[in-house]
């Protein structure tokens, strides 16, 4: 059963790592793709060039989705192994 916790809690820090750096990436991708905009709108670059920050940028989101999915399950793993049933409780706080 610990290494059960162990391994959960390596996979939820390794998922939180990459999720980290994803959005790292997702950052420069969208300022990439600004300065892009902008060379194309002084006629600097040209469209196919724009389009293809524009691709990178989607490419980015992808794999930001990807490394969500990837830490959630990492985070479900690690509720279950500890013994967390009902992490997300359906009752209303607001009603209390």
């Amino acid at each position: 059963m610990l290494q059960d916790v162990k391994q959960a809690y390596y996979d939820y820090q390794k998922a939180l790592i990459q999720v980290n750096s994803t959005v790292k990436r997702l950052e420069y991708r969208k300022r990439l793709r600004d300065f892009a905009e902008h060379r194309l709108s002084k006629k600097e670059v040209e469209l196919s060039e724009y389009f293809q920050a524009e691709s990178d940028l989607v490419r980015e989101k992808a794999e930001l989705h990807k490394a969500l999915k990837e830490y959630f399950s990492a985070k479900a793993a690690l509720n279950h192994a500890v013994g967390i049933q009902n992490f997300f409780s359906m009752d209303n706080p607001q009603k209390k």
